[in-house]
């Protein structure tokens, strides 16, 4: 099942969830609701270990 990534972008915008994980083979789907989502300029990322992102809203 593939995740709602412009759902989990709200939550974290709503201090719902404090970050969200996204896997190298979930990157384009993510891509794709980050670039309409309209506060992604507050969206940041870090890679972790073995290609997983992990994104957080920007204080």
């Amino acid at each position: 099942m593939e995740k709602d990534y412009s759902e989990l972008m709200t939550q974290l915008k709503s201090g719902e969830l404090d970050a969200v994980e996204v896997h190298p083979d979930e990157f384009m789907a993510f891509y794709e609701a980050y670039m309409a989502f309209e506060s992604r300029k507050r969206i940041v990322g870090a890679a972790e270990k073995k290609w997983h992102y992990y994104v957080s809203l920007r204080p």
